[in-house]
């Protein structure tokens, strides 16, 4: 069990770590193990971490080689060994042993329609530096809470709602 968090200003404003750290310390219940987050302007994701597969290095946000895809993943890829097989004899090159990291090189490989190989029960947030574009998907078991309010200039994502709250009332206009 993880918890991943994020927050897009609509507004084009950059986002506050502060806030990212916030619905971290709201879902620290979700991951003990590590915590960690990317801030790319007006797009901020965030996670927390319980460790199960690659201890050491399954740190998150992880990021491709130049630094333009970046993701924070809840949950488990079944088909993860097959898929980085094949992804390594295309010749990427991965940095950990997690199976996350898979799904930021099959994004960049097959683009948004890579959600369709995947097998297994997952949430996740990739931001797309390139595109300036931010893919989220919650694993069908599960609903992930997602919040868009036109009074609010942002778009927050969390998958426990409670993550949410805290930040909405910190970031509501006046």
């Amino acid at each position: 069990m993880c918890g991943i968090h994020g927050i897009y200003q609509l507004d084009g404003k950059p986002v506050e770590p502060a806030l990212l750290s916030a619905m971290g310390r709201i879902t620290s219940h979700r991951g003990p193990d590590d915590e960690g987050l990317h801030v790319d302007g007006d797009c901020g994701i965030a996670m927390r971490r319980l460790s199960i597969i690659d201890l050491a290095g399954g740190h998150q946000p992880l990021s491709n080689a130049d630094n333009t895809l970046w993701l924070v993943c809840n949950g488990e890829i079944y088909n993860y060994r097959e898929l980085r097989t094949e992804l390594q004899a295309k010749g990427y090159h991965f940095k950990t042993g997690s199976d996350s990291e898979v799904l930021l090189h099959l994004y960049d490989a097959e683009g948004d329609d890579f959600v369709h190989r995947l097998n297994g029960m997952f949430d996740f947030a990739l931001w797309d530096a390139r595109r300036q574009a931010l893919a989220d998907r919650a694993r069908p078991d599960r609903c992930q809470a997602l919040v868009c309010d036109a009074g609010w200039p942002a778009t927050g994502f969390c998958d426990r709602g409670q993550g949410l709250a805290g930040v909405a009332r910190r970031t509501a206009p006046a």
